[in-house]
C-alpha cells in the first residue's frame, strides 16, 4: 500500500523489525537450549564417567603401596629398586635382581631425589610420590608408573592392564582420551601419535575431517594432570547449520521487505536533504560565532535572513516536512529577535564588568571561561586572549583544585572559597572566589559567573598573624606554662588547657573568671599576691609577679610562679585587659627545700651538720654577748672508731655513728642543739645560757657524764658486741673564745686532752691546752716528712737469756731525731696513732728489723741470736689486710717466719677475740711467734690467753722495777712466771735493772729479760760491738773478770 507520511513509514519499519526480532531471538534461544541440552545429558555425562574410572584406577594402584609384596593385586607389576638400580624385591618374582640403572625408570627415580618438587604428586595417603608413563618391565608396553622415593630404595607400580578408552566396551563412545602434565605436555595418550606432543586446549577442534568437543578435569590423586576427553559432535554441528540455514533464509525474506519500504525512506531524505541545505549556514561554528558578544550582529543576521529565503522556495511533498519548513520559519524570526536584544544586554555587561574593581569570569556548564574582564587578566597576570577557551580550575593550585571542584559539584547555588592561583612566572597568590551557578527553568545547569578578589596582602598578614601567635603559644606551652588572659572590666577570664592541665582539671571544668583562680590561692599566700597583683595594676611596677601555692583537684597545694603584664589601660590609666602565665614550679621547690636541707644536715645521721653549727653559733655569739651571758660547748670524739671502722668494715660503723647519734639524742635537754662535725666527732652546743660561769659549768658536766654513763652499753651489730667510749671537750663561751672557729678549736684542743687522760672522759678547756695542740699538729707534719724522706732510725735492745746469759734477740725500737734532737718515742707515737701515720711507720718498722735481722743471720758473730722482736700497733693489726702485708714483707725480705716476733698489747685482744684468734692462726701458721706486751697492766684475762695462740708473755717493767722492794709487785711477777709457766709460754721480764732483780727472776724459773741492767736500746753499730764484747766475755769469762 502507499505511504505518504513520514510515521507512516516510521511506523510500518517498526512494526517489521520488531516481528523479525522476535522470531531470530525465538530460533536463536531454542539452538541454545538445544546445544545445552545435549553437552550436559550427553557430552559431560562421557567425561565424569572417564574421570571417575581413571580416578579409581589411580587410587586403587596407590592403595597397593606399604603392602606385602606377595598381597600385591593382580593386573599391577610392583618392585623395591635400591639406589643403584637393582630390583630387590618384585611381584612376578621373576623380575628379582633385575638391573634397571639404565632404563628411563631408574632416571626418572633419581630425579625425585635430586629434586624432590619434580613431578611429584600430593594425596591424603601417599605424601609423595612420581608418576610416570614408562615401558612396563612386563608386558614392553606404555604403562603408567607410580614411583615413591623410601629411606634405601623405591617402591614402583606399573599398571599393566590398560585403563583407557576401548578397555571396556561401555566406554567405545569416548573417541579420544589424553593425560597432559602442568607444562601441557601429552603425557598419555588414547592415539600413540599424541603423545609427547602439545596440548590443544580449544574447547573444539578437527581431527580427520570430523568436530571434537574437549572436556578437562583435574585429577585428585594427581594434582598437577588433567584429563582431557574429546567427544565426536560432528553431527550435532551438522544438525545445528540445517538450523542457522533456515534462519538465514527468513532474515532474506525480511530484508526484501524491508527494500521496498527503504525506497520510500530515500525520498524522504532528499527532502530533508533540501531542508538541511537551506539551514546549514545556521548549525556552523562561523554562524555560533557571529552571536556572542565579540563578533558583528550583523553576520549572524545576514545569516538567518539567507535561510528564511531558502526555505520558503522549499515545496516539500511529505506533510512532516511542511509544518518542520513552517516551525523553522517561524524559528528564525524569533531568533533575530532574540540575537539582538542578548546583544544589547551583553554590551552593558561588559561595560559593567569592566569598570569593576574585582575580577569578573563567565565560564560554561563545562568550566571553560568564555569571558573575562580587564581585572582578571590583572589578577591571574594573563592576556584576555589566552584566558579565552581555558578552563577555571586549571589556574588553581593543585592542593586546592580537588576542594575547589568538590564545592562547584555541590547543590549549592552560590559558593565562596579561598584558594590559591599560580601565575605563569610560577608566582602563588591568595583569592576569594565568588560563584553564582546558572540554571535554565528545568533547572539545569548552564553556567558559572564569578567573581575573583586578590587578597594576598590580606593572606600574607594573617600568615605573619599566625606564625607570631603560633610561636608565643608554643613558647609558652612548650616551656610547660599556662596561659590566662583577663578581662579587667568584666572579670571574665580565658584559661588555657596548659593552665587547667597544671591544676589537673579538664579544659571545660573551670569557668572562665578570675574567682577561680583567686579563690584556689594558699590562705598563706593570698594577701601578698594580692599585694603585687594590685601594685602592678596601679602602675607602680613593670611586670607582675608571684610565686605562691594554688589549690589542684586532688586537694593538694602545688607551687607556681605567676607573671603577667596590662597590655591594654584606659585613658586615665585604668587597666582593661591583663595576660599572664603559671609555671608549675613544685619541683624546684621540692628541690630547694632538699638541698637546703643537705646544705645544713648530715645525710647519714640526718643531724644539722658543721654549716648549720657555723650559723647558730654566730648567731647565738651575738645574743651573748649583747646580754652578757654564757654558754657551753661539747666536743666529742668516739674512741677508738676508727679501728672498729677498719677491722668491722665502714657498714658497721656508719650503723654505730646512726646509734651514737640516737643515744646523743636521748641524752641532750629540750633547747640543746646536736651536730655531727663529720667522720665520728659530734657537738653540742647547749642552750639556757646563763650569767654565771659556774652554773654553765656544772649544766654542761652533767650532760657531759649523762653522755660517758650511755656510752657504758656496748653497742650491738650483726651479733658482735663492740665497747666503745667517748671523749669529750669542752669550752665555755664566749669567755674562751670570741668566734665559731676559736671555740671549735678550743673544744677540738680540749677533746685531745681528754684522750690523754686515758679516753672515756670529758676534759674543759685550759690556755695552756692551745701550745700543746699546736706542738702536736707541727709533730703530725714533721713526722709526716720524716717518714717520706727515711729521717727514722733502729734502735735494738738486746733480750738475754738467763739460764746460759747468751743473747738471742732483739726488740726493735723507732728514734727519730729532728733538727739534730731526739723526740721520744712518747711524743712521736701517739701522735702518729691519731693520725694514722703509724700505718706506714709501722710498715717501715717491719720492713727494717727483717732486713736487719737477715744481715745478722749471715755473720757469724750472731749466731746465738735467733729473733728479732716488733711492736704493732693496734690500729695496724686491725687492719683487714694486716696478714697479707706481713706476709708479702716476709716473702720480700726473705726472712725465716720463725725468727719474727710480734709483739701486741692486750687491749688489741679485747677489741675482737674471734677476729683477733683467726689473724694470730693465720701468721702463726706460716711460722712467726706472737708476745703480749706490758703484760699485766691492761684487761688481763687468762680467758683469751688460753685461746689465742701466745708464745710469749713480757712482764711489764712496771711490776719488775720495785719486786725488790714492794711484796706486791713481787707477787705479781711471781704469778704472771707462774701462769707463763702452766700455759707452756716463754716468759721475758722488762726493766731488768739490777742483780736483786736477776736472782728474783732466776729463782722464780723467768727464762729472759731486758732492761739497762744488760744493756739500753743501741743503734745497729752500738748493737754489733755489744755482741762482740758480750761473745769475748762469755768464751773467756775468767780473763773478764
Amino acid at each position: 500500500m502507499p505511504l505518504n507520511s513520514l510515521l507512516e513509514i516510521v511506523d510500518h519499519i517498526r512494526a517489521w523489525l520488531k516481528n523479525t526480532w522476535i522470531i531470530s531471538s525465538a530460533i536463536l534461544i531454542m539452538l541454545l537450549l538445544c546445544f545445552l541440552f545435549w553437552s550436559q545429558h550427553y557430552l559431560v555425562r562421557k567425561a565424569d564417567l572417564e574421570y571417575f574410572r581413571i580416578q579409581d584406577k589411580l587410587d586403587f594402584a596407590l592403595s597397593a603401596t606399604g603392602s606385602p609384596i606377595d598381597k600385591t593385586p593382580t593386573g599391577l607389576t610392583r618392585f623395591f629398586m635400591n639406589y643403584s638400580g637393582r630390583i630387590t624385591v618384585a611381584a612376578p618374582e621373576w623380575l628379582m635382581d633385575v638391573d634397571a640403572s639404565k632404563t628411563r625408570l631408574f632416571e626418572h627415580s633419581r630425579s625425585l631425589l635430586s629434586n624432590k618438587s619434580l613431578d611429584t604428586r600430593q594425596t591424603l595417603s601417599n605424601p609423595q610420590f612420581g608418576l610416570f608413563f614408562l615401558p612396563d618391565l612386563v608386558t614392553r608396553r606404555i604403562a603408567p608408573h607410580v614411583i615413591i622415593p623410601r629411606e634405601h630404595h623405591f617402591e614402583v607400580l606399573a599398571l599393566r592392564d590398560a585403563f583407557l578408552p576401548g578397555a571396556r566396551p561401555e566406554q567405545h563412545e569416548i573417541s579420544l582420551l589424553n593425560l597432559v602434565d602442568r607444562n601441557g605436555l601429552i603425557i598419555f595418550s588414547s592415539i600413540p601419535s599424541e603423545m609427547g606432543a602439545n596440548s590443544n586446549d580449544a574447547l573444539f577442534s578437527l581431527k580427520s575431517g570430523r568436530i571434537y568437543f574437549l572436556s578437562s578435569n583435574s585429577l585428585d590423586t594427581l594434582n598437577d594432570l588433567r584429563l582431557v576427553v574429546y567427544e565426536d559432535i560432528t553431527y550435532g554441528v551438522f544438525a545445528l547449520t540445517i538450523i542457522v540455514l533456515m534462519f538465514l533464509t527468513s532474515l532474506v525474506l525480511t530484508n526484501q521487505r524491508i527494500q521496498a519500504i527503504f525506497s520510500n525512506l530515500f525520498k524522504l531524505r532528499d527532502e530533508l536533504d533540501q531542508i538541511a541545505s537551506a539551514t546549514y549556514h545556521m548549525g556552523r561554528n562561523q554562524f555560533r560565532e557571529g552571536i556572542t558578544l565579540k563578533t558583528n550582529i550583523s553576520s549572524g543576521i545576514s545569516t538567518l535572513d539567507s535561510s528564511l529565503e531558502k526555505l520558503s522556495a522549499l515545496k516539500p511533498t511529505y506533510q512532516e516536512n511542511v509544518r518542520v519548513v513552517s516551525l523553522l520559519e517561524w524559528l528564525i524570526s524569533s531568533c533575530l529577535k532574540l540575537v539582538t536584544g542578548i546583544h544589547e544586554k551583553e554590551e552593558q555587561f561588559r561595560l559593567l564588568t569592566r569598570l569593576s574593581p574585582v575580577g569578573v569570569f563567565f565560564a560554561s556548564s563545562g568550566g571553560v571561561i568564555r569571558y573575562v574582564n580587564q581585572r582578571m587578566c590583572d589578577i591571574l597576570d594573563v592576556p584576555e586572549e589566552k584566558l579565552i577557551g581555558q578552563r577555571w580550575e586549571s589556574f588553581i593550585h593543585h592542593k586546592d583544585r580537588s576542594r575547589y571542584i568538590e564545592a562547584r559539584n555541590g547543590n549549592q547555588e552560590v559558593t565562596k572559597q579561598q584558594v590559591r592561583c599560580i601565575k605563569p612566572d610560577g608566582t602563588e597568590i591568595h583569592v576569594m572566589s565568588e560563584e553564582v551557578f546558572q540554571v535554565d527553568s528545568l533547572k539545569r545547569f548552564t553556567g558559572i559567573i564569578g567573581a575573583v578578589t586578590d587578597i594576598t596582602e590580606i593572606k600574607r598578614a594573617e600568615t605573619a598573624l599566625q606564625e607570631s601567635e603560633a610561636r608565643w603559644q608554643f613558647a609558652l606551652e612548650g616551656s610547660g606554662s599556662g596561659v590566662w588572659d583577663w578581662n579587667i572590666r568584666t572579670g571574665e577570664t580565658f584559661y588555657s588547657a596548659q593552665w587547667n592541665h597544671i591544676l589537673g582539671y579538664d579544659a571545660d571544668e573551670i569557668e572562665q573568671d578570675i574567682k577561680q583562680w583567686k579563690q584556689r590561692i594558699h590562705p598563706d599566700d593570698l594577701e601578698e599576691v594580692d599585694e603585687h597583683l594590685n601594685r602592678h595594676l596601679n602602675g607602680e611596677t613593670a611586670l607582675y609577679k608571684s610565686e605562691h601555692r594554688i589549690l589542684c583537684k586532688n586537694g593538694e597545694y602545688k607551687w607556681v610562679l605567676d607573671r603577667g603584664q596590662v597590655i591594654e589601660r584606659r585613658k586615665d590609666g585604668q587597666p582593661v585587659r591583663m595576660i599572664g602565665t603559671h609555671s608549675d614550679i613544685t619541683e624546684r621547690k621540692s628541690n630547694e627545700e632538699k638541698i637546703q636541707h643537705l646544705a645544713y644536715h648530715d645525710s647519714l645521721t640526718n643531724l644539722p651538720n658543721r654549716a648549720f653549727l657555723q650559723e647558730e653559733l654566730h648567731y647565738l655569739l651575738s645574743q651573748l654577748k649583747r646580754y652578757g651571758t654564757q654558754s657551753a660547748l661539747l666536743f666529742l670524739d668516739i674512741d677508738h672508731f676508727k679501728m672498729v671502722n677498719d677491722s668491722l668494715g665502714h657498714l658497721i660503723g656508719d650503723l654505730m655513728l646512726k646509734e651514737v647519734a640516737l643515744r646523743l639524742r636521748e641524752s641532750i635537754r629540750e633547747g640543746d642543739f646536736l651536730v655531727r662535725l663529720g667522720g665520728d666527732e659530734f657537738v653540742i652546743l647547749l642552750g639556757n645560757p646563763h650569767q654565771d660561769l659556774n652554773v654553765v659549768s656544772e649544766r654542761a658536766r652533767k650532760v657531759a657524764l649523762k653522755i660517758l654513763h650511755a656510752f657504758n652499753t656496748p653497742f650491738t651489730f650483726e651479733g658482735q658486741k663492740i665497747m666503745s667510749g667517748t671523749s669529750i671537750g669542752i669550752v665555755i663561751f664566749p669567755e674562751d673564745g670570741q668566734s665559731a672557729e676559736e671555740i671549735l678549736k678550743h673544744a677540738d684542743t680540749a677533746m685531745y686532752e681528754a684522750k690523754k687522760d686515758g679516753r672515756n672522759t670529758m676534759h674543759f678547756y685550759r690556755q695552756e691546752l692551745a701550745e700543746a695542740v699546736k706542738k702536736r699538729v707541727y709533730l703530725e707534719s714533721a713526722l709526716r716528712i720524716a717518714i717520706a724522706n727515711n729521717e727514722l732510725t733502729l734502735n735494738f735492745q738486746p733480750k738475754v737469756s738467763l739460764k746460759s746469759n747468751e743473747i738471742v734477740g732483739a726488740e726493735a725500737l723507732v728514734r727519730w731525731t729532728h733538727e739534730d734532737k731526739p723526740i721520744s718515742p712518747a711524743e712521736f707515737i701517739p701522735v702518729a696513732e691519731e693520725s694514722g701515720l703509724i700505718l706506714k711507720l709501722g710498715d717501715w718498722v717491719f720492713e727494717q728489723a727483717c732486713l736487719q735481722m737477715q744481715r745478722w743471720k749471715k755473720d757469724e758473730r750472731f749466731k746465738t741470736l735467733r729473733y728479732i722482736a716488733v711492736n704493732v700497733s693496734p690500729l695496724q693489726f686491725n687492719q683487714r689486710d694486716f696478714v697479707d702485708r706481713v706476709s708479702q714483707i716476709v716473702s720480700t725480705t726473705g726472712i725465716d717466719p720463725q725468727a719474727v716476733e710480734i709483739e701486741l698489747t692486750e687491749g688489741v685482744f679485747m677489741e675482737n677475740v674471734e677476729r683477733s684468734k683467726q689473724k694470730m692462726s693465720e701468721l702463726k701458721a706460716k711460722g712467726l711467734r706472737f708476745a703480749v706486751d706490758d703484760f699485766g697492766t691492761g684487761y688481763s684475762s687468762l680467758v683469751y690467753l688460753k685461746q689465742l695462740p701466745v708464745d710469749i708473755l713480757k712482764v711489764d717493767q712496771a711490776f719488775v722495777r720495785d719486786l725488790a722492794v714492794d711484796p706486791n709487785d713481787a707477787s705479781i711477777v711471781r704469778t704472771v712466771l707462774a701462769m707463763a709457766q702452766s700455759l707452756g709460754m716463754e716468759a721475758v721480764a722488762e726493766g731488768v735493772e739490777s742483780q736483786d732483780h736477776i736472782d728474783f727472776l732466776k729463782a722464780e724459773g723467768c727464762q729472759y729479760f731486758q732492761g739497762y741492767y744488760f744493756s739500753k736500746p743501741l743503734s745497729e753499730e752500738e748493737f754489733t760491738r755489744l755482741v762482740e764484747k758480750h761473745n769475748l766475755e762469755t768464751q773467756n769469762p775468767t780473763e773478764t773478770c
